[in-house]
C-alpha cells in the first residue's frame, strides 16, 4: 500500500461498531432485525465516526460484522487492504484488494472484515448528489449509466441491486479513489469540487471498465442485470430476445422477466429507449455542428 494513504489511515480510529446511532430496524424474515441505517456517516483524522449531512460522506468500514441492515442510499465500498465478505440474501460476495462493490439503496446485506488488517472505505452516494445534471452527464456517456443508477436507486426491499467490479488492475480508478479519499480527510479550498468530479470520473471509469470486461464475463456465465443493459447498448440496432438469451444463456422468458424486474422496463422497451436516445445525440450534436457553421465569423 502506498506510505502516504498507510500514514493517514493510521490516524483514522478504529471502529468495531456503530450501533451507537441506535439505528431503526424493521423485522423481515429470515433474516430477524434488519437495521435502517439512513444516516450518512463520515470520520476523520483523529476524529470518531458521527453522522452528517452530506452528499457525498465517506466512511472507513468497521472491524468485525455489521448486522443485517438497508441504506437509503447507494453505497460504494472499496478494499483497499485485506479482504471482506458481503452476504446478500441469496448469495455471499467476497472481496479483495481492489475490488469495489455498488450496493444498491433498500438492499439487505451484511460485512464482515477478515481480519484486523483489513482495512474498507465506505462512500455514501445520496440522492442530493446524483442531481438529474450529474445523471444527465452520466447519461451522456451512455444510456446504460442512467438506467444503472435508476437500477441501484430501487425501492423494493425484497430486491437485491449490487454490482462487483475488478478494478484492481486499473490504474485510473485506483489513482482517482486515492484523490478522493485524500480530498475527503485533508480536505482545502476546492477539495468539494474535486471530490463531486472524481466521484463522477469514477463512474464512469467503472462503466467503461465493465463494458471492457464483457466478453469475459459473458463466456464466464458471472453476468449480471448490469452486462445486459451494456450488451444491449452496444448490440441494439438488431438485437433480437431469442439471440440476447443465446448470448447470456438464459431462457427468453426468464431474461425478459429478469430485465423487467431490475428496470421496470421490458426487453423491447429498452431497445427502443437506447434507440431514441441515440436518435437525439445524433440530433444534438448535428445542430450543434450546424450552429458553428452558421455562424458567421468577426
Amino acid at each position: 500500500m502506498d506510505k502516504t494513504l498507510t500514514d493517514l489511515i493510521s490516524r483514522i480510529p478504529q471502529k468495531t461498531s456503530i450501533n451507537k446511532f441506535d439505528p431503526d430496524s424493521i423485522q423481515i424474515q429470515p433474516y430477524g432485525k434488519v437495521f435502517k441505517y439512513y444516516q450518512t456517516l463520515s470520520d476523520g483524522l483523529n476524529q470518531p465516526l458521527d453522522a452528517v449531512q452530506r452528499s457525498i460522506a465517506i466512511s472507513m468500514q468497521p472491524l468485525g460484522n455489521t448486522p443485517w441492515h438497508i441504506h437509503n442510499y447507494i453505497e460504494l465500498t472499496t478494499v483497499i487492504n485485506g479482504q471482506i465478505k458481503v452476504d446478500f440474501p441469496k448469495e455471499t460476495v467476497t472481496l479483495s484488494k481492489g475490488q469495489i462493490i455498488l450496493i444498491g439503496k433498500n438492499t439487505i446485506h451484511t460485512i464482515k472484515t477478515i481480519d484486523s488488517k483489513t482495512t474498507v472505505f465506505n462512500i455514501a452516494i445520496t440522492v442530493d448528489f446524483l442531481t438529474q445534471e450529474r445523471l444527465r452527464i452520466l447519461r451522456d456517456v451512455g444510456t446504460v449509466a442512467k438506467l444503472l443508477f435508476s437500477v441501484l436507486q430501487n425501492e423494493d426491499i425484497k430486491q437485491s441491486e449490487y454490482n462487483l467490479f475488478d478494478t484492481a488492475d486499473s490504474k485510473k480508478i485506483q489513482i482517482t479513489l486515492k484523490e478522493i479519499i485524500f480530498e475527503y480527510y485533508q480536505p482545502t479550498f476546492g477539495s468539494q469540487q474535486i471530490i463531486n468530479l472524481d466521484i463522477l470520473k469514477l463512474l464512469v471509469e467503472l462503466i467503461r471498465l465493465r463494458q471492457a470486461k464483457q466478453p469475459k464475463i459473458i463466456a464466464n456465465r458471472t453476468s449480471d442485470v448490469f452486462d445486459m443493459l451494456i450488451f444491449i447498448e452496444n448490440n441494439f440496432s438488431n438485437l433480437t430476445l431469442t439471440e440476447m438469451a443465446e448470448t447470456f444463456h438464459f431462457h427468453p422468458n426468464y431474461l425478459s422477466a429478469k430485465l423487467k424486474l431490475a428496470t421496470g422496463k421490458s426487453f423491447t422497451q429498452l431497445i427502443t429507449l437506447q434507440k431514441l436516445n441515440t436518435a437525439a445525440l445524433y440530433l444534438i450534436h448535428s445542430a450543434n455542428c450546424k450552429n458553428k457553421l452558421a455562424t458567421p465569423k468577426k
